[in-house]
């Protein structure tokens, strides 16, 4: 009997709103029952589902509505007082969602991430747009597509947004540039400033002041006498700014090592690590607002898409494994060669984490290496070359390429051989570190 009054409570509501079908849902985890019945719209409890209901491939494009009024990705707020408010809304985005209705996702999940983003930004005449919050590590969110991917790191999705840029499926407007820790990535910095010469904070600043009429300069202390301002030289009182004197810089003086100088040392201070970056060590990354292109609303259309970046053409045959050996050696041999080329020979490594490694036996760290050169190949030229070195590297010799080229290939193959490597368990880490070498 207790488990029959679970099962009727997870069972979904389905309630007559006009002309419309609403299935209200109090729990996700019971989607499975939901493709059972024919409906146009759903009524979630709370924004919290959302993220259930983008990762299902037949559920996420409906128009989804909240009982809460709380900003999230929903197409509105269900108010029980008045349901027919939905009516209008729910009637467009049939509408616009009936050209996909009968097309198929791709097979590889990330295309399948891409496509359900293009296709329900679309039909929604949106743009993806990120969000301000202390919650994310790097200040922004972007919670349309974090609830679409199991992808939980803020800036790995920008770099597959950015993809994406490159291959026009998008269009990029910058809203904000955000500077990061050195070693954790954190946005959560504290700025200050230091003694240039022992670091410390403990610095007492005051205004430097300028007497025209002897032309001393000293600290604003120097000038001070029973409340009055006095030159220290010359012993005249000075009255008005800018008429007797000026004030043309500070001077900070360090109380740990009395240090005096005009000038102090910005530092930034993670408050999530507690590194003290310099400031030339912080990392800069712009955050973008994303707008769909017309090729990414042919791409929307797609029912199966390769493996591989549409925008880059590749010989059918794949690149040629080698050994070290005489990898070293035709590398040598086609950089002599140079001159035949139009465009340039670089050479491509891909370094894979000690925290993956370090988990493998020698055995078992050459079969990944090996499993990773085979993913890389088709990515590549039929004249191309791989190998993997002593220091298990992945070198990949690319032969008469631009380099506009070689950079998307560079992080298509990174993004793709890290996402694998996540998805799989080794690490929740970034796993691949891609370096590229321009030989002639």
């Amino acid at each position: 009997m207790q488990v029959r009054n679970i099962l009727s409570n997870l069972k979904p509501e389905i309630k007559t709103i006009g002309d419309l079908s609403v299935v209200f849902v109090k729990d996700l985890t019971y989607t499975q029952k939901l493709y059972e019945y024919k409906f146009d719209a759903i009524v979630l409890e709370e924004p919290s589902q959302l993220s259930l209901l983008r990762k299902d491939n037949q559920l996420y494009l409906f128009p989804t509505f909240i009982k809460s009024n709380i900003q999230s990705t929903s197409d509105g707020v269900y108010f029980e007082d008045n349901p027919y408010l939905i009516l209008n809304k729910v009637n467009k985005l049939k509408q616009a969602i009936s050209q996909y209705q009968k097309l198929e996702l791709p097979d590889d999940p990330q295309e399948q991430i891409i496509v359900k983003l293009l296709r329900y930004l679309i039909s929604r005449s949106s743009t993806l747009l990120p969000n301000p919050t202390r919650k994310s590590n790097i200040g922004y969110s972007y919670a349309l597509l974090e609830e679409m991917s199991i992808e939980s790191n803020k800036l790995y999705l920008i770099k597959g947004m950015n993809n994406y840029v490159k291959q026009n499926y998008f269009n990029s407007k910058i809203i904000d540039k955000v500077n990061l820790c050195y070693t954790c990535e954190g946005s959560y910095l504290n700025f200050y400033e230091s003694c240039t010469k022992c670091n410390s904070v403990d610095l007492k600043s005051e205004d430097l002041i300028h007497h025209f009429r002897c032309a001393y300069i000293g600290p604003e202390s120097d000038y001070m006498k029973n409340d009055l301002l006095e030159c220290p030289k010359c012993n005249h009182v000075l009255k008005h700014i800018g008429i007797d004197y000026d004030k043309p810089s500070e001077i900070h003086t360090c109380k740990s090592c009395n240090n005096a100088s005009q000038e102090t040392k910005m530092k930034a201070k993670c408050i999530d690590c507690s590194k003290e970056n310099e400031l030339d060590q912080l990392s800069t990354h712009a955050i973008y607002e994303y707008v769909p292109t017309e090729k990414g609303r042919q791409k929307s259309l797609e029912e199966k898409v390769s493996n591989q970046l549409p925008t880059i053409h590749f010989d059918n045959n794949d690149a040629v494994s080698i050994p070290l050996g005489a990898y070293e050696l035709i590398k040598k041999h086609e950089i002599h060669k140079k001159a035949s080329y139009t465009n340039n020979i670089l050479e491509l490594r891909l370094n894979v984490s000690k925290v993956v490694l370090d988990k493998l036996s020698i055995e078992l760290q050459k079969s990944l290496l090996e499993e990773l050169c085979s993913i890389v190949k088709p990515y590549l030229k039929a004249h191309d070359l791989i190998t993997i070195n002593l220091n298990a590297t992945i070198q990949v010799l690319l032969i008469d390429y631009n380099l506009e080229l070689s950079d998307a290939i560079a992080d298509t193959i990174e993004y793709n051989l890290d996402k694998m490597i996540r998805d799989n368990g080794w690490t929740d880490q970034k796993s691949i570190y891609c370096e590229m070498e321009k030989l002639a």
